[in-house]
């Protein structure tokens, strides 16, 4: 029997030598660097507004927590696979930041928190009242009210700008991330497809091969098979003048070659024959009751 082997369809999921893997990793370290330029400028502004108000504005305390729990993400989502390629480290957390369903996860949610920090700092901005100057703290701190407070006016307005290109950033990389699982998922479902191809033809081969295989065994000759069977024996024709032993030969008025179809026939008579109209004589026969 022919043996045969069938390929195992391979996982594609870890596979990030991609171009677009290497524009995602660019965008995570842009995405850092706003994060920080973001933070950098929320912190005076609450600072100028906890100086004045006592706390800071819901609108910039929000963005800034966003600000501060998303930081590391887009950091590690570029180190670990970085170093888990080029130096074989971080081996598990590696794996785990190039999956792409972990991405498409802290991708959406990131990009779902600063939506929202950007509909926040950015209602925070155009308010007018958050402008506004307060003519009692005028006369309490003076000039440098005047200068603090426009400052923090400016600031907001930086500060909804920066929330608003971290979430594009933040959207970018989820659409990346979604095109290279449609890929990785369309190349699996083509090796899924070419095994299961691969299968049945091995198998159709296989059947094929046995059938060969039944096949050239019942033809093969065995020495207990056709030498001792009877022969077919040619027809032989014999002549109807063959005598027997039991056959008259002149128990028939046909000869050999007269037609036994025709309607009459002429009676052939010996010397000894009765002839018709005549009786047999035959001797009588005495009978005696003694012995």
């Amino acid at each position: 029997m022919a043996g045969f082997k069938l390929d195992i369809p391979v996982d594609l999921s870890e596979k990030t030598t991609d171009k677009l893997d290497l524009v995602k990793k660019i965008i995570h370290l842009i995405t850092f660097a706003t994060n920080i330029l973001t933070i950098c400028v929320l912190a005076p502004l609450i600072a100028i507004e906890g100086r004045y108000l006592g706390a800071g504005k819901p609108g910039p305390n929000y963005a800034l927590f966003v600000a501060i729990t998303s930081l590391p993400v887009p950091f590690l989502l570029a180190y670990f696979p970085w170093m888990y390629e080029k130096h074989n480290k971080f081996k598990r957390f590696g794996k785990f930041c190039l999956k792409n369903r972990s991405n498409i996860i802290f991708c959406g949610f990131n990009s779902f928190m600063w939506a929202t920090a950007g509909i926040a700092i950015t209602v925070h901005s155009n308010d007018p009242s958050n402008c506004a100057f307060n003519p009692d703290y005028i006369e309490e701190f003076g000039d440098d009210y005047n200068s603090s407070w426009g400052t923090q006016c400016n600031l907001a307005k930086v500060t909804a700008g920066f929330a608003w290109i971290t979430c594009i950033l933040w959207l970018v990389t989820l659409s990346i991330t979604g095109i290279n699982f449609w890929k990785e998922k369309t190349l699996i479902q083509e090796r899924l497809n070419e095994h299961r191809l691969n299968k049945q033809q091995k198998l159709e081969e296989r059947q094929r091969d046995e059938e060969h295989h039944t096949v050239g065994f019942q033809e093969e000759e065995s020495p207990f098979s056709d030498q001792y069977q009877p022969q077919p024996q040619p027809q032989q024709h014999y002549q109807q003048t063959e005598t027997s032993p039991f056959s008259d030969a002149h128990s028939s008025p046909y000869t050999n070659h007269d037609d036994y179809r025709r309607t009459s026939y002429t009676p052939v008579f010996d010397g000894n024959a009765i002839q018709p109209g005549q009786y047999a004589e035959h001797n009588p026969v005495a009978f005696s009751p003694m012995p």
